[in-house]
């Protein structure tokens, strides 16, 4: 009954009413309708039932913070993060969401996993023979992997010719260096 009430507060934007049954309340389920209550929140651009939400979250739902709650938290961010699309925030609002979004990063920095399968590098060599990776291609890629939150590839030593080895992902540099990993 408590998710039917609150529903229908944050859809009508009643912030007392709202406020009031999560103080009160101890069975809500914060997520329900995959965020609904965040997404009227956000939508109306009230800020004080948004902050109850996540105190509640936080105290109520989830006061031992394990496991479970990191996973949940995971939920959170991204239903946080679909309900800002297309809405204009306050700076209040984004002061109360920043712990759960990051409004400071660059758009890069927002780009998921799937941008390491579109990084171009110009790593061939104009005569199409091999594929050579010079230490300044190297060092674009890995600003390129920094962005997008990955950690840099594993340099070992290698007295080997300059080649490209697609079957084994490993590529030789000048000789003396090779990414494994890639």
């Amino acid at each position: 009954m408590s998710n039917y009430n609150l529903y229908h507060y944050c859809r009508r934007n009643f912030t007392e009413k709202a406020i009031d049954i999560l103080e009160k309340s101890k069975d809500i389920d914060i997520l329900y309708e995959e965020g609904v209550f965040f997404r009227f929140a956000i939508s109306k651009g009230n800020v004080e039932i948004c902050k109850s939400l996540l105190e509640y979250f936080e105290n109520k739902q989830f006061p031992l913070k394990n496991k479970d709650y990191k996973e949940v938290k995971e939920k959170l961010t991204e239903i946080l993060e679909n309900a800002i699309d297309e809405v204009e925030l306050s700076p209040e609002m984004q002061e109360v969401l920043r712990p759960y979004v990051n409004f400071d990063n660059s758009f890069e920095d927002r780009l998921n996993d799937s941008f390491l399968n579109e990084i171009d590098l110009p790593i061939e060599r104009e005569d199409g023979n091999n594929t050579i990776l010079t230490e300044e291609v190297l060092n674009d890629f890995q600003e390129q992997i920094k962005i997008v939150g990955k950690s840099s590839p594993t340099y070992t030593d290698s007295t080997h010719d300059n080649y490209h080895d697609n079957d084994n992902q490993e590529v030789k540099i000048g000789g003396d260096h090779d990414i494994e990993n890639l």
